[in-house]
């Protein structure tokens, strides 16, 4: 989808047939729909964070200091937001960013390869995080021909982490994201309240279950 503009002449297009958007195109209705449908322990893991949550909020802010700025006069019926890195040309810089419990936001608990398959539709990059319910080999297929990547959580053990390394390189991943902040867990209230971490629990492990070097 070189063209995201072309998203919504899509979407109105079929409304003349009666047919609506299956997801919100906003994101507070995003926040509702997702508020109603998932668990609270699932929701309270994607939305919280480290102590009074601050920080996050502040990151969030920042971004409402940006805007767009409309450009007149101009050809529009060819745009380009598209961006190289690493060698490649992307249709534009936006990453689809690791989420360890993307598995768990779908009812079928295979969000990890809902995901991919979003990636592929649109063309942007999807980064596969280390914790999942499918294995990054099962998840790579469904990006397509869109570049994927895949987030390492650094194991303690160098024999594990090189054979997940290997095992990204072997599935076609383009690159490694490096996760540098958890080697310890944060001070996750939300979580903590609910006596709730979903890795101790069997979740989103299949990625190490999966690996000869952890077996």
């Amino acid at each position: 989808m070189a063209q995201f503009g072309s998203y919504q002449n899509e979407i109105y297009g079929l409304g003349l047939r009666g047919v609506l958007p299956g997801v919100p195109v906003d994101y507070a209705t995003l926040v509702k729909r997702a508020t109603a449908a998932m668990p609270g322990h699932v929701l309270n893991y994607v939305q919280g964070g480290c102590g009074d949550e601050f920080t996050q909020d502040q990151n969030a802010a920042a971004f409402h200091h940006w805007g767009m700025v409309p450009r007149m006069m101009v050809e529009t019926s060819v745009r380009d937001l598209s961006a190289d890195l690493f060698g490649h040309t992307y249709h534009s810089p936006l990453f689809m960013a690791p989420i360890g419990v993307t598995a768990m936001c779908s009812q079928d608990q295979h969000g990890d390869i809902a995901a991919a398959q979003a990636s592929a539709m649109t063309g942007v990059p999807m980064v596969v995080s280390t914790l999942g319910n499918d294995t990054l080999e099962d998840v790579a297929p469904h990006l397509g021909d869109t570049p994927g990547f895949f987030q390492l959580y650094t194991p303690r053990n160098k024999d594990l982490a090189e054979s997940l390394i290997r095992r990204a390189e072997a599935a076609g991943y383009r690159g490694i994201i490096v996760t540098l902040d958890t080697w310890v867990t944060g001070f996750r209230p939300r979580d903590l309240n609910a006596g709730n971490f979903p890795q101790l629990r069997g979740h989103v492990l299949k990625n190490y279950t999966a690996d000869p070097v952890f077996q």
